[in-house]
Protein backbone atom coordinates (compact mmCIF):
# COMPACT_ATOMS: atom_id res chain seq x y z
CA UNK A 1 0.00 0.00 0.00
CA UNK A 2 1.23 3.57 -0.55
CA UNK A 3 1.51 5.85 1.62
CA UNK A 4 -1.36 7.89 -0.67
CA UNK A 5 -3.32 4.91 -0.14
CA UNK A 6 -2.74 5.01 3.05
CA UNK A 7 -3.48 8.14 4.18
CA UNK A 8 -6.82 8.37 2.19
CA UNK A 9 -8.36 5.53 4.08
CA UNK A 10 -7.00 7.17 7.25
CA UNK A 11 -8.61 10.32 5.77
CA UNK A 12 -12.31 9.12 4.92
CA UNK A 13 -12.43 6.91 7.66
CA UNK A 14 -11.72 10.36 9.87
CA UNK A 15 -14.57 12.35 7.40
CA UNK A 16 -17.06 9.92 8.13
CA UNK A 17 -16.76 8.22 11.95
CA UNK A 18 -17.74 10.27 14.93
CA UNK A 19 -19.63 9.81 17.79
CA UNK A 20 -22.36 7.82 16.73
CA UNK A 21 -18.94 5.35 15.56
CA UNK A 22 -17.98 4.95 18.90
CA UNK A 23 -14.71 6.92 17.82
CA UNK A 24 -14.24 9.19 21.00
CA UNK A 25 -12.09 7.49 23.67
CA UNK A 26 -13.55 7.27 27.03
CA UNK A 27 -11.22 9.90 29.25
CA UNK A 28 -13.50 9.75 32.43
CA UNK A 29 -10.94 8.43 34.56
CA UNK A 30 -7.85 9.71 33.03
CA UNK A 31 -6.08 13.29 34.72
CA UNK A 32 -6.67 16.56 32.67
CA UNK A 33 -4.18 17.55 30.32
CA UNK A 34 -2.06 20.45 30.91
CA UNK A 35 -1.38 21.94 27.55
CA UNK A 36 1.62 23.54 28.07
CA UNK A 37 5.69 22.31 27.35
CA UNK A 38 9.08 22.76 28.97
CA UNK A 39 12.30 22.46 27.57
CA UNK A 40 14.46 21.68 30.57
CA UNK A 41 17.62 23.26 31.43
CA UNK A 42 16.89 25.99 28.27
CA UNK A 43 17.51 29.93 28.91
CA UNK A 44 14.38 31.79 29.52
CA UNK A 45 13.97 34.98 27.97
CA UNK A 46 11.22 37.39 28.97
CA UNK A 47 9.55 38.86 26.42
CA UNK A 48 8.21 42.64 26.60
CA UNK A 49 4.72 43.67 27.83
CA UNK A 50 4.88 46.80 26.25
CA UNK A 51 3.39 45.66 22.35
CA UNK A 52 2.28 47.96 19.61
CA UNK A 53 -1.41 48.95 18.10
CA UNK A 54 -2.30 46.19 15.88
CA UNK A 55 -5.44 48.78 14.02
CA UNK A 56 -8.48 47.49 13.20
CA UNK A 57 -9.53 43.90 11.77
CA UNK A 58 -10.57 45.35 8.70
CA UNK A 59 -6.85 46.78 7.80
CA UNK A 60 -5.23 43.54 8.97
CA UNK A 61 -7.47 41.59 6.27
CA UNK A 62 -6.65 44.17 3.56
CA UNK A 63 -2.71 43.99 4.08
CA UNK A 64 -3.26 40.36 3.09
CA UNK A 65 -2.44 41.06 -0.46
CA UNK A 66 -2.26 44.26 -0.11
CA UNK A 67 0.27 47.19 1.07
CA UNK A 68 0.83 46.02 5.01
CA UNK A 69 0.60 48.85 7.76
CA UNK A 70 3.63 50.84 8.24
CA UNK A 71 4.71 50.06 12.39
CA UNK A 72 7.49 50.92 13.88
CA UNK A 73 8.40 49.48 16.81
CA UNK A 74 11.13 47.44 18.82
CA UNK A 75 10.69 43.80 16.22
CA UNK A 76 10.95 42.33 19.93
CA UNK A 77 8.01 43.88 21.45
CA UNK A 78 6.68 42.95 17.84
CA UNK A 79 7.40 39.75 18.64
CA UNK A 80 5.86 39.67 22.01
CA UNK A 81 2.33 41.14 19.93
CA UNK A 82 2.48 38.22 17.54
CA UNK A 83 2.67 35.07 19.88
CA UNK A 84 0.73 36.53 22.46
CA UNK A 85 -2.62 37.23 20.12
CA UNK A 86 -1.77 33.81 18.53
CA UNK A 87 -0.94 31.77 21.14
CA UNK A 88 -0.96 33.68 24.57
CA UNK A 89 -3.24 33.14 27.13
CA UNK A 90 -6.38 35.88 26.74
CA UNK A 91 -8.66 35.40 29.42
CA UNK A 92 -10.63 32.69 31.71
CA UNK A 93 -13.84 32.46 31.86
CA UNK A 94 -14.94 31.50 35.13
CA UNK A 95 -18.28 29.88 35.04
CA UNK A 96 -17.06 27.93 31.62
CA UNK A 97 -16.28 24.28 32.43
CA UNK A 98 -13.76 25.24 29.87
CA UNK A 99 -12.12 28.26 31.04
CA UNK A 100 -8.51 29.14 29.50
CA UNK A 101 -8.99 30.57 25.97
CA UNK A 102 -6.68 31.98 23.80
CA UNK A 103 -7.15 34.02 19.90
CA UNK A 104 -7.89 30.45 18.37
CA UNK A 105 -10.83 27.55 19.38
CA UNK A 106 -9.52 24.44 20.48
CA UNK A 107 -11.83 21.68 21.59
CA UNK A 108 -12.35 21.40 25.04
CA UNK A 109 -9.46 24.43 25.48
CA UNK A 110 -6.95 21.10 25.06
CA UNK A 111 -4.62 23.45 22.87
CA UNK A 112 -2.19 20.45 21.11
CA UNK A 113 -0.53 23.37 19.49
CA UNK A 114 2.77 24.86 20.00
CA UNK A 115 4.83 27.55 18.63
CA UNK A 116 8.34 27.73 17.66
CA UNK A 117 10.10 31.00 16.36
CA UNK A 118 12.86 31.86 14.33
CA UNK A 119 14.72 35.21 14.09
CA UNK A 120 17.96 36.67 12.49
CA UNK A 121 20.47 37.99 15.08
CA UNK A 122 20.14 41.38 16.34
CA UNK A 123 21.80 43.50 19.63
CA UNK A 124 18.05 42.40 21.51
CA UNK A 125 18.29 38.43 20.52
CA UNK A 126 20.61 36.25 18.98
CA UNK A 127 19.67 34.19 15.76
CA UNK A 128 17.88 31.06 17.04
CA UNK A 129 15.32 28.66 17.03
CA UNK A 130 13.26 29.18 20.49
CA UNK A 131 9.88 27.70 21.72
CA UNK A 132 7.23 30.33 23.14
CA UNK A 133 6.27 29.80 26.67
CA UNK A 134 2.48 31.74 27.28
CA UNK A 135 2.29 30.82 31.04
CA UNK A 136 5.38 32.91 31.45
CA UNK A 137 5.18 35.26 27.96
CA UNK A 138 8.64 34.13 27.40
CA UNK A 139 11.21 32.34 24.91
CA UNK A 140 12.95 29.17 25.47
CA UNK A 141 16.26 28.69 23.82
CA UNK A 142 15.94 25.52 22.20
CA UNK A 143 18.66 25.70 19.62
CA UNK A 144 21.51 28.67 18.77
CA UNK A 145 21.59 29.77 15.04
CA UNK A 146 18.81 27.34 12.94
CA UNK A 147 18.95 29.24 9.46
CA UNK A 148 20.86 26.23 7.89
CA UNK A 149 18.39 23.76 8.85
CA UNK A 150 15.29 26.02 7.92
CA UNK A 151 16.07 26.78 4.66
CA UNK A 152 17.08 22.94 4.32
CA UNK A 153 13.53 22.23 5.86
CA UNK A 154 11.61 24.35 3.82
CA UNK A 155 13.13 24.96 0.60
CA UNK A 156 13.67 29.03 0.86
CA UNK A 157 15.87 31.23 1.56
CA UNK A 158 15.35 33.31 4.17
CA UNK A 159 17.00 36.52 3.01
CA UNK A 160 15.01 39.22 4.12
CA UNK A 161 13.12 37.52 5.90
CA UNK A 162 12.32 38.60 9.80
CA UNK A 163 10.24 35.96 11.70
CA UNK A 164 9.74 31.82 10.48
CA UNK A 165 7.00 30.54 13.09
CA UNK A 166 7.04 26.76 13.17
CA UNK A 167 3.64 25.29 14.50
CA UNK A 168 3.63 22.34 16.22
CA UNK A 169 1.06 19.54 17.40
CA UNK A 170 1.34 17.62 20.46
CA UNK A 171 -1.53 15.00 18.99
CA UNK A 172 -2.24 13.05 22.27
CA UNK A 173 -3.37 16.27 23.96
CA UNK A 174 -5.93 15.23 22.18
CA UNK A 175 -6.36 12.13 21.16
CA UNK A 176 -6.52 10.69 24.43
CA UNK A 177 -10.08 11.86 24.06
CA UNK A 178 -10.99 11.77 20.64
CA UNK A 179 -8.85 8.63 19.02
CA UNK A 180 -8.04 8.71 15.53
CA UNK A 181 -10.39 11.81 15.14
CA UNK A 182 -8.12 14.03 16.86
CA UNK A 183 -5.99 14.25 13.93
CA UNK A 184 -8.97 15.82 12.44
CA UNK A 185 -9.18 18.36 15.26
CA UNK A 186 -4.92 19.14 15.48
CA UNK A 187 -4.76 19.63 11.95
CA UNK A 188 -7.67 22.08 11.74
CA UNK A 189 -6.84 24.23 15.05
CA UNK A 190 -3.30 24.52 13.24
CA UNK A 191 -4.77 25.95 10.46
CA UNK A 192 -6.26 27.99 12.54
CA UNK A 193 -2.94 29.53 14.02
CA UNK A 194 -1.54 29.82 10.62
CA UNK A 195 -4.54 32.12 9.61
CA UNK A 196 -4.68 33.76 12.77
CA UNK A 197 -0.25 34.26 12.29
CA UNK A 198 -1.01 35.93 9.01
CA UNK A 199 -3.64 38.09 10.40
CA UNK A 200 -1.43 39.46 13.23
CA UNK A 201 1.48 39.39 11.00
CA UNK A 202 -0.16 41.85 8.58
CA UNK A 203 -1.18 44.00 11.53
CA UNK A 204 2.28 44.29 12.22
CA UNK A 205 3.50 45.32 8.67
CA UNK A 206 4.55 42.18 7.85
CA UNK A 207 3.86 40.21 4.89
CA UNK A 208 3.63 36.10 5.19
CA UNK A 209 3.63 33.71 3.67
CA UNK A 210 2.20 29.95 4.72
CA UNK A 211 4.39 27.07 4.25
CA UNK A 212 2.55 23.63 3.73
CA UNK A 213 5.45 21.63 2.39
CA UNK A 214 8.48 20.72 3.98
CA UNK A 215 11.54 18.32 4.69
CA UNK A 216 9.28 17.15 8.04
CA UNK A 217 11.63 14.48 10.01
CA UNK A 218 14.89 17.98 9.38
CA UNK A 219 12.39 20.22 11.54
CA UNK A 220 11.37 17.56 13.91
CA UNK A 221 15.51 17.39 14.57
CA UNK A 222 16.15 20.73 14.67
CA UNK A 223 13.37 21.44 17.22
CA UNK A 224 14.30 18.13 19.14
CA UNK A 225 11.05 17.01 18.84
CA UNK A 226 9.90 13.30 19.72
CA UNK A 227 7.85 12.38 16.41
CA UNK A 228 6.10 9.70 18.58
CA UNK A 229 4.33 12.48 20.69
CA UNK A 230 4.89 16.05 17.81
CA UNK A 231 4.92 17.10 14.92
CA UNK A 232 5.24 20.19 13.18
CA UNK A 233 2.08 21.36 11.03
CA UNK A 234 3.40 23.76 8.69
CA UNK A 235 5.25 27.41 8.86
CA UNK A 236 4.61 30.89 8.34
CA UNK A 237 7.10 33.06 7.12
CA UNK A 238 6.66 36.72 7.99
CA UNK A 239 8.68 39.91 6.90
CA UNK A 240 8.24 43.54 5.93
CA UNK A 241 9.29 42.80 2.49
CA UNK A 242 9.24 39.85 1.21
CA UNK A 243 10.64 38.57 -2.46
CA UNK A 244 8.04 37.39 -4.73
CA UNK A 245 9.42 34.30 -4.50
CA UNK A 246 11.21 32.81 -1.61
CA UNK A 247 11.47 28.95 -2.97
CA UNK A 248 15.00 27.58 -3.20
CA UNK A 249 14.06 23.82 -3.92
CA UNK A 250 16.83 22.22 -5.38
CA UNK A 251 17.61 19.07 -3.72
CA UNK A 252 19.93 19.49 -0.63
CA UNK A 253 21.48 17.15 1.82
CA UNK A 254 20.75 17.34 6.10
CA UNK A 255 22.28 19.73 7.48
CA UNK A 256 25.13 19.14 9.41
CA UNK A 257 24.29 19.40 13.52
CA UNK A 258 26.22 22.54 14.52
CA UNK A 259 24.99 24.02 18.10
CA UNK A 260 23.48 21.36 20.39
CA UNK A 261 19.84 21.45 21.92
CA UNK A 262 19.52 23.70 24.53
CA UNK A 263 17.83 21.54 27.45
CA UNK A 264 15.29 18.33 27.33
CA UNK A 265 11.84 18.64 26.89
CA UNK A 266 10.13 17.44 29.78
CA UNK A 267 8.45 14.12 30.02
CA UNK A 268 5.08 15.01 28.36
CA UNK A 269 3.14 12.04 29.22
CA UNK A 270 1.85 11.26 25.61
CA UNK A 271 3.69 7.94 25.76
CA UNK A 272 0.80 6.56 27.92
CA UNK A 273 -1.47 7.05 24.50
CA UNK A 274 0.60 5.41 21.91
CA UNK A 275 -1.90 2.40 21.63
CA UNK A 276 -4.79 4.97 21.39
CA UNK A 277 -2.71 6.79 18.35
CA UNK A 278 -0.83 4.05 16.80
CA UNK A 279 -3.32 4.07 13.88
CA UNK A 280 -3.16 7.97 13.32
CA UNK A 281 0.47 8.57 13.52
CA UNK A 282 1.14 5.90 11.07
CA UNK A 283 -1.39 7.95 8.72
CA UNK A 284 0.69 11.04 9.78
CA UNK A 285 4.02 9.44 8.96
CA UNK A 286 2.95 8.70 5.34
CA UNK A 287 2.44 12.31 4.73
CA UNK A 288 5.83 13.57 5.57
CA UNK A 289 8.10 14.41 3.11
CA UNK A 290 11.36 13.10 3.14
CA UNK A 291 13.58 15.56 0.20
CA UNK A 292 12.41 18.75 -1.45
CA UNK A 293 12.78 17.00 -4.51
CA UNK A 294 8.84 15.51 -3.10
CA UNK A 295 7.62 19.14 -3.01
CA UNK A 296 4.76 20.03 -5.50
CA UNK A 297 3.55 22.99 -7.18
CA UNK A 298 0.33 22.05 -9.04
CA UNK A 299 -0.56 24.38 -11.64
CA UNK A 300 -4.58 23.71 -10.43
CA UNK A 301 -7.88 24.25 -11.70
CA UNK A 302 -8.63 28.10 -12.66
CA UNK A 303 -11.23 27.85 -10.03
CA UNK A 304 -8.24 27.89 -7.74
CA UNK A 305 -7.40 31.31 -8.12
CA UNK A 306 -9.30 34.09 -6.67
CA UNK A 307 -10.89 37.07 -8.37
CA UNK A 308 -9.41 40.60 -6.88
CA UNK A 309 -9.29 40.81 -3.10
CA UNK A 310 -12.58 42.29 -1.93
CA UNK A 311 -12.25 45.91 -1.66
CA UNK A 312 -13.53 48.19 1.62
CA UNK A 313 -12.26 45.64 4.35
CA UNK A 314 -10.90 48.12 6.10
CA UNK A 315 -13.84 49.96 5.88
CA UNK A 316 -16.38 47.28 6.98
CA UNK A 317 -14.33 45.79 9.72
CA UNK A 318 -12.75 48.82 11.95
CA UNK A 319 -12.71 47.50 15.46
CA UNK A 320 -9.53 47.22 16.85
CA UNK A 321 -8.24 43.66 15.77
CA UNK A 322 -7.03 43.29 19.51
CA UNK A 323 -10.52 43.48 20.74
CA UNK A 324 -11.86 41.18 18.09
CA UNK A 325 -9.50 38.57 19.06
CA UNK A 326 -10.01 38.99 22.82
CA UNK A 327 -13.97 38.84 22.42
CA UNK A 328 -13.78 35.75 19.86
CA UNK A 329 -16.30 33.13 21.59
CA UNK A 330 -18.44 30.09 21.24
CA UNK A 331 -21.46 31.37 23.09
CA UNK A 332 -21.03 28.39 25.10
CA UNK A 333 -22.18 29.18 29.35
CA UNK A 334 -23.05 26.73 31.75
CA UNK A 335 -26.42 26.68 29.96
CA UNK A 336 -24.98 25.10 26.43
CA UNK A 337 -25.43 27.38 23.54
CA UNK A 338 -28.68 28.85 22.86
CA UNK A 339 -28.76 32.78 21.45
CA UNK A 340 -31.98 34.81 21.05
CA UNK A 341 -33.51 33.96 17.79
CA UNK A 342 -33.45 37.65 16.43
CA UNK A 343 -32.26 38.05 12.86
CA UNK A 344 -28.49 39.25 11.86
CA UNK A 345 -27.98 41.63 9.77
CA UNK A 346 -27.80 40.79 6.17
CA UNK A 347 -24.48 42.44 4.89
CA UNK A 348 -22.60 40.67 7.32
CA UNK A 349 -22.63 37.54 5.55
CA UNK A 350 -21.42 38.60 2.30
CA UNK A 351 -18.78 40.46 3.54
CA UNK A 352 -17.10 37.81 5.99
CA UNK A 353 -17.28 35.38 2.94
CA UNK A 354 -14.89 37.15 1.36
CA UNK A 355 -13.17 38.32 3.81
CA UNK A 356 -12.33 34.83 4.79
CA UNK A 357 -11.57 33.34 1.18
CA UNK A 358 -9.07 36.29 0.71
CA UNK A 359 -6.30 35.30 -1.38
CA UNK A 360 -3.14 34.70 0.48
CA UNK A 361 0.41 33.65 0.22
CA UNK A 362 1.61 29.84 0.34
CA UNK A 363 4.06 27.42 -0.76
CA UNK A 364 1.01 25.15 -2.61
CA UNK A 365 -1.07 27.24 -5.16
CA UNK A 366 -0.43 28.20 -9.07
CA UNK A 367 -0.12 31.99 -8.05
CA UNK A 368 1.78 33.81 -5.25
CA UNK A 369 -1.62 34.95 -4.00
CA UNK A 370 -4.35 31.63 -4.29
CA UNK A 371 -7.98 31.88 -2.25
CA UNK A 372 -8.37 28.81 -0.10
CA UNK A 373 -9.56 25.17 -1.65
CA UNK A 374 -12.61 25.73 0.34
CA UNK A 375 -15.90 26.46 -0.27
CA UNK A 376 -19.22 27.87 1.61
CA UNK A 377 -22.36 27.04 2.10
CA UNK A 378 -25.17 29.70 4.02
CA UNK A 379 -28.05 28.20 5.63
CA UNK A 380 -30.08 31.49 6.59
CA UNK A 381 -32.48 30.65 9.66
CA UNK A 382 -33.08 34.76 10.34
CA UNK A 383 -30.77 36.82 8.10
CA UNK A 384 -32.26 40.67 7.44
CA UNK A 385 -32.25 40.87 3.34
CA UNK A 386 -31.30 36.95 2.66
CA UNK A 387 -34.16 34.39 1.89
CA UNK A 388 -34.19 31.66 4.34
CA UNK A 389 -32.73 28.36 2.65
CA UNK A 390 -29.66 27.46 1.66
CA UNK A 391 -27.03 29.38 -0.63
CA UNK A 392 -23.71 28.64 -2.35
CA UNK A 393 -21.17 31.46 -2.14
CA UNK A 394 -20.08 31.90 -5.80
CA UNK A 395 -16.02 32.46 -5.59
CA UNK A 396 -15.40 33.67 -9.20
CA UNK A 397 -18.77 36.25 -9.03
CA UNK A 398 -18.45 37.07 -5.04
CA UNK A 399 -22.40 36.44 -4.72
CA UNK A 400 -24.84 34.02 -3.42
CA UNK A 401 -27.01 31.54 -5.22
CA UNK A 402 -29.93 30.56 -3.30
CA UNK A 403 -30.05 26.19 -3.59
CA UNK A 404 -32.98 25.34 -1.21
CA UNK A 405 -35.93 28.03 -0.55
CA UNK A 406 -36.64 27.54 3.25
CA UNK A 407 -35.27 25.82 5.97
CA UNK A 408 -36.77 22.98 8.06
CA UNK A 409 -35.83 23.38 11.84
CA UNK A 410 -36.57 20.03 12.78
CA UNK A 411 -33.84 18.74 10.23
CA UNK A 412 -31.76 21.46 10.83
CA UNK A 413 -31.32 20.48 14.40
CA UNK A 414 -31.53 16.87 13.66
CA UNK A 415 -27.96 17.17 12.06
CA UNK A 416 -26.14 18.44 15.07
CA UNK A 417 -25.06 15.36 17.03
CA UNK A 418 -25.09 17.28 20.35
CA UNK A 419 -29.15 17.53 21.19
CA UNK A 420 -29.16 18.52 24.77
CA UNK A 421 -26.87 20.95 24.86
CA UNK A 422 -27.20 23.30 21.56
CA UNK A 423 -30.11 25.00 19.93
CA UNK A 424 -29.12 25.07 16.12
CA UNK A 425 -31.96 26.73 15.12
CA UNK A 426 -32.07 29.73 17.45
CA UNK A 427 -28.72 30.66 15.25
CA UNK A 428 -29.20 32.75 12.72
CA UNK A 429 -27.26 31.45 10.11
CA UNK A 430 -25.17 28.43 9.89
CA UNK A 431 -22.08 27.88 7.72
CA UNK A 432 -20.53 24.44 5.94
CA UNK A 433 -17.22 24.47 4.79
CA UNK A 434 -16.34 22.08 2.19
CA UNK A 435 -13.38 20.53 -0.07
CA UNK A 436 -12.80 18.06 -2.51
CA UNK A 437 -11.13 15.34 -0.91
CA UNK A 438 -9.80 13.85 -4.45
CA UNK A 439 -8.53 16.74 -5.84
CA UNK A 440 -6.83 17.55 -2.84
CA UNK A 441 -4.74 14.16 -2.95
CA UNK A 442 -4.30 14.81 -6.83
CA UNK A 443 -2.82 18.33 -6.08
CA UNK A 444 -0.94 17.45 -3.07
CA UNK A 445 -0.56 13.42 -2.72
CA UNK A 446 -0.18 11.94 0.62
CA UNK A 447 0.20 16.18 2.29
CA UNK A 448 -3.71 16.18 0.53
CA UNK A 449 -5.55 15.73 3.93
CA UNK A 450 -2.98 17.63 6.27
CA UNK A 451 -3.40 20.76 3.83
CA UNK A 452 -7.11 20.37 2.83
CA UNK A 453 -7.61 20.42 6.99
CA UNK A 454 -5.24 23.11 7.73
CA UNK A 455 -6.96 25.44 5.02
CA UNK A 456 -9.75 25.18 6.51
CA UNK A 457 -8.85 26.04 10.09
CA UNK A 458 -7.58 29.03 8.40
CA UNK A 459 -10.83 30.40 6.61
CA UNK A 460 -12.78 29.45 9.96
CA UNK A 461 -10.57 31.66 11.95
CA UNK A 462 -11.39 34.36 9.48
CA UNK A 463 -14.80 34.26 9.66
CA UNK A 464 -14.82 33.66 13.40
CA UNK A 465 -12.95 37.18 13.54
CA UNK A 466 -15.21 38.72 11.07
CA UNK A 467 -18.40 37.81 13.48
CA UNK A 468 -16.29 38.80 16.69
CA UNK A 469 -15.92 42.02 14.62
CA UNK A 470 -19.74 42.59 14.85
CA UNK A 471 -20.16 40.94 18.65
CA UNK A 472 -21.69 38.14 17.56
CA UNK A 473 -20.81 34.39 18.78
CA UNK A 474 -19.09 32.31 16.31
CA UNK A 475 -19.25 28.49 17.35
CA UNK A 476 -16.66 26.47 14.89
CA UNK A 477 -17.95 22.92 15.38
CA UNK A 478 -17.67 19.44 14.36
CA UNK A 479 -20.49 18.00 15.86
CA UNK A 480 -22.86 17.51 13.09
CA UNK A 481 -23.95 14.56 10.96
CA UNK A 482 -21.87 14.28 7.80
CA UNK A 483 -24.10 12.11 5.53
CA UNK A 484 -27.32 14.19 6.40
CA UNK A 485 -25.78 17.21 6.32
CA UNK A 486 -24.46 16.37 2.95
CA UNK A 487 -27.61 15.31 1.43
CA UNK A 488 -29.20 19.29 2.88
CA UNK A 489 -26.84 21.08 0.94
CA UNK A 490 -27.03 18.98 -2.19
CA UNK A 491 -23.22 17.68 -2.07
CA UNK A 492 -24.47 13.76 -1.98
CA UNK A 493 -22.76 12.11 -4.91
CA UNK A 494 -20.04 14.75 -5.67
CA UNK A 495 -16.77 14.53 -4.65
CA UNK A 496 -17.10 17.65 -2.32
CA UNK A 497 -17.08 16.60 1.23
CA UNK A 498 -18.46 19.13 4.54
CA UNK A 499 -15.69 19.46 6.81
CA UNK A 500 -16.36 22.28 9.28
CA UNK A 501 -19.13 24.09 10.65
CA UNK A 502 -19.81 27.37 12.37
CA UNK A 503 -23.12 28.18 14.15
CA UNK A 504 -23.59 32.51 13.78
CA UNK A 505 -25.92 34.07 16.66
CA UNK A 506 -26.56 37.27 19.14
CA UNK A 507 -23.94 37.16 22.20
CA UNK A 508 -24.96 36.32 25.70
CA UNK A 509 -23.17 36.78 28.75
CA UNK A 510 -21.36 33.90 29.89
CA UNK A 511 -20.92 35.04 33.08
CA UNK A 512 -17.03 36.93 34.61
CA UNK A 513 -14.06 37.12 32.96
CA UNK A 514 -10.58 37.40 33.87
CA UNK A 515 -8.35 38.74 31.42
CA UNK A 516 -5.11 37.23 31.65
CA UNK A 517 -3.37 39.12 28.77
CA UNK A 518 0.30 39.93 29.99
CA UNK A 519 -0.25 43.40 30.24
CA UNK A 520 -3.46 43.28 32.32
Amino acid sequence: MSNEELVRGFAFDNLYAKKESGIFVDASDLPPVVPFKRLVGAPLIPLPERMPELGSLGEAFAGLVGPVRQVDAPRLEKLAALLSYDLGLLRREVMHRYNNHRAVPSPRCLYPSELYVWMPGGADLDEGLYHYLPTEHALELVRPGGRAWLEASLGVTLEGVEVVALLGLEFWRVCYRYGDFGYRLCNLEAGHLAGNLLLVGSALGWQGQVRYQFVDGWLHEALGLPESEEACAGAVILGSRLPASLDRVEARSRPERSEPLQGQWHASGGTRFTAQTARLREAARASNLESLGELRRPAGPAGMVSPPAASGLDRLYARPLVDALYERNAGVGPNGLAPDPVPLPGPLVMQAMAAALSPYRHDSGPLPHVRPCVDIHAVAVRVEGLEPGIHRYQTETGKLELFRRGIDSLALQKTYLVQETVNVAAHGLVWFLSTDVNAAFSRWGARGYRILLMEAGLVMQWLSLAMSARNLLARASLSYAERPVERMLGLAGTTSTVVYQLLVGTTRCQGYRLDLRPWS
